[in-house]
């Protein structure tokens, strides 16, 4: 009996509707299948007969069919009560799922199950009327995992399986090191390499504007020139010899580019003043909600404008061409006047002159610019993802549950199909420099949140120094280098071992929907507590987060019983990277401190 328990994955709000006629419009849900569950049904309707469907599709317009690869196993018997038993033999994930008991001899039917969350086993009983839930007649025992004996970690300069395993990491150049230079920042690429960085992100490397400058520096996004190197960080040569000693360690490197807007006293005002787009006659100032960015002016990208699409797209092939650049991290695509062709021709341009050349959107391009979707981008950014879970942090109770429902609404996005990959971030420079350092934003839950934005979805991005849990406001338009002798030893080590775990298990693959596997979510008697599983072919994981301020010892039912490696703990963490076997049940009981993180792979 305990094999067939404890099997169906935990979705979340899933409505299963039953209809009179199949033309009926009905409201259904995507769901998440899985092959060898079951659901278990009392029948207490007193009719002759008693059937139970499953169908898929939107069951409008008659386009309703029978679900391949479930069918009716008969009659079983639990705790002395007789159950009918549907079980699904195959996955169909993400296609809608309706359930219709129907009587065969009266033609009636009911909807018979609606608004509630299956977390487990679904045990119920249906009368000629209605429906109730039923708890589990014979449930499974929450026991301790077994654990073995510890052992210390190699998290060490590791290399992802592929690309769909890296990490990117984000360099302000004014702080990165205290010359700022891009020789002094190549002097730090070993301490990179061993972290285990994969992508260099460079903030903007251009001259700065010195009319309507913010700040001592200048805003970073008010380029003066698209050809020349900022002079405070180096020459050209200087930046070649960055670019080949990080390709020398399997790193690549991003530009930032700022396609919309220039410095008011950019080389281009005065050659090509036709570029820019004019009211009146007179250069305008861009804007973005209440914002308006009186240090720059407009660029007119407009298909009206042919002339600075092409200039700007010579500018972007002109860095891959002599500096050998391996991508672009494109600034404001959202703007009103960067048209989507621009994208699909500049971004297959690029790649004409190196094939390899990956491109990011700052911006959501299914929420905020859909109309930019159709662009062969590489990455977009998961731009909710910071900004909610800062949200969940400030909860007292329920956070796990909230948490939850956030990943899930992330996962169930289709809108980005088999293309668009997805970042993910907890700070970068303009959350550090506008809302304050990581850590005052996630406090002391911060070890937890890293570990969601390493194992639940996307390409996890690190911003210049967080590695080290250094707690400093970094403005971008003035210098304040970073203090690399302070250390958080559990934040450091946590970042450093979720470097290696994204690296190396193949359940934690980033990607498109095609790419990256799968998360169930795993039921839990503690609201602040998020359990999930990641499964990506043969390779499973579990992660344990404990969002509350008290320590818990918690049941998660939905484990696939078996032996597994516990790779991080967070009660060992500050001590060093650290492995131990763990045997865990269907239903294991944990225990886990306060703001505690368990990540266990099989």
């Amino acid at each position: 009996m305990n094999s067939m328990k404890k099997t169906i994955l935990s979705l979340l709000a899933l409505i299963m509707a039953c209809t009179l006629q199949a033309q009926s419009t009905q409201t259904l849900y995507k769901a998440t299948p899985r092959a060898n569950s079951k659901i278990y049904v009392q029948d207490n309707t007193g009719w002759n007969d008693l059937s139970l469907y499953a169908w898929i599709g939107s069951g409008e317009n008659g386009n309703m069919k029978p679900w391949p690869g479930i069918h009716y196993t008969g009659v079983t018997t639990i705790a002395g009560n007789p159950y009918k038993v549907l079980e699904m033999t195959s996955s169909y994930e993400g296609q809608p799922l309706n359930w219709i008991f129907n009587n065969n001899n009266g033609g009636k039917q009911f909807d018979a199950m609606k608004n509630f969350t299956l977390t487990d086993d679904l045990y119920m009983r249906i009368t000629a009327t209605g429906y109730e839930l039923l708890a589990d007649p014979d449930p499974i025992p929450a026991v301790a995992p077994v654990y073995g004996t510890s052992t210390a970690y190699d998290n060490v300069g590791t290399k992802p399986l592929s690309d769909n395993h890296r990490v990117i990491y984000q360099i302000n150049l004014y702080d990165f090191t205290a010359e700022g230079t891009f020789a002094a920042a190549q002097a730090r690429l070993d301490e990179l390499q061993k972290l285990g960085i994969d992508i260099v992100w460079l903030m903007p490397i251009f001259p700065r504007s010195n009319v309507n400058k913010w700040g001592t520096l200048g805003s970073p996004y008010a380029p003066k020139s698209y050809y020349k190197t900022n002079p405070d960080h180096g020459t050209m040569e200087d930046f070649k010899a960055f670019v080949i000693a990080a390709h020398q360690r399997g790193m690549k490197v991003w530009l930032d580019w700022v396609p919309n807007h220039t410095a008011m006293d950019a080389d281009w005002i005065t050659e090509h003043p036709e570029y820019y787009y004019k009211e009146n006659g007179n250069f305008y100032h861009p804007s973005s909600g209440s914002i308006l960015y009186g240090d720059v002016y407009q660029l007119d990208m407009r298909d009206t404008n042919p002339a600075t699409q092409q200039a700007m797209t010579d500018a972007m092939c002109f860095w891959v061409d002599n500096t050998d650049v391996d991508g672009f991290r494109c600034d404001f695509i959202s703007s009103p006047f960067i048209p989507t062709s621009f994208w699909l021709n500049v971004i297959p341009e690029l790649r004409k002159h190196k094939p390899s050349v990956e491109v990011m959107a700052e911006a959501d391009l299914s929420g905020s610019v859909p109309r930019l979707l159709p662009a062969d981008w590489d990455f977009d950014y998961a731009w909710g993802f910071e900004e909610n879970l800062e949200q969940a942090a400030k909860l007292s109770t329920g956070e796990g549950i909230t948490v939850k429902s956030y990943l899930a609404s992330l996962w169930n996005n289709t809108d980005y199909g088999n293309g668009i990959d997805r970042m993910v971030y907890l700070d970068n420079h303009d959350r550090n420099a506008d809302h304050g350092t990581v850590k005052t934003r996630f406090g002391n839950k911060l070890g937890a949140y890293y570990t969601l934005q390493f194992t639940a979805y996307g390409m996890p991005l690190i911003y210049n120094g967080d590695e080290t849990g250094y707690d400093k406001v970094m403005p971008i338009v003035e210098i304040l280098p970073i203090d690399w002798t302070y250390a958080d030893p559990q934040i450091k080590n946590t970042v450093s071992t979720l470097v290696a775990l994204k690296h190396t298990v193949p359940a934690f693959a980033n990607g498109n929907v095609s790419e990256r596997g799968s998360i169930r979510y795993l039921s839990t008697d503690n609201g602040n507590v998020l359990a999930y599983e990641r499964s990506n072919g043969d390779s499973r994981a579990l992660v344990i987060l404990n969002f509350g301020s008290q320590s818990a010892t918690v049941a998660v039912n939905g484990v696939y019983a078996g032996n597994y490696t516990q790779l991080l703990n967070s009660e060992t963490i500050s001590q060093g990277a650290s492995q131990r076997t763990a045997t865990l049940s269907e239903s294991t009981r944990f225990s886990i401190p306060a703001y505690g993180y368990h990540v266990y792979v099989k």
